[in-house]
């Protein structure tokens, strides 16, 4: 995926708790489409990498991604 393709919905926040959850902040226009979905692809540097969802939880304000399990990881 080209970088000018793809459209900013949101932002990852600090991790939240032990488990391995991060604060997430959507854009209203986009939050019922975001956390419908069960993969994300989030900017890492200039790239995207994809992370599918285990749980959204707090109303869609904290996500869970898999393989994600502790604070440090988050």
């Amino acid at each position: 995926m080209i970088k000018g393709e793809m459209t900013k919905v949101g932002r990852m926040g600090r991790p939240h708790g032990l488990r391995g959850e991060m604060k997430v902040s959507i854009e209203d226009v986009y939050f019922q489409d975001v956390i419908q979905q069960d993969s994300l692809l989030i900017a890492v540097g200039s790239q995207y990498v994809p992370h599918f969802v285990e749980a959204w939880r707090s109303g869609g304000n904290l996500v869970k991604l898999e393989e994600i399990d502790d604070k440090e990881s988050a």
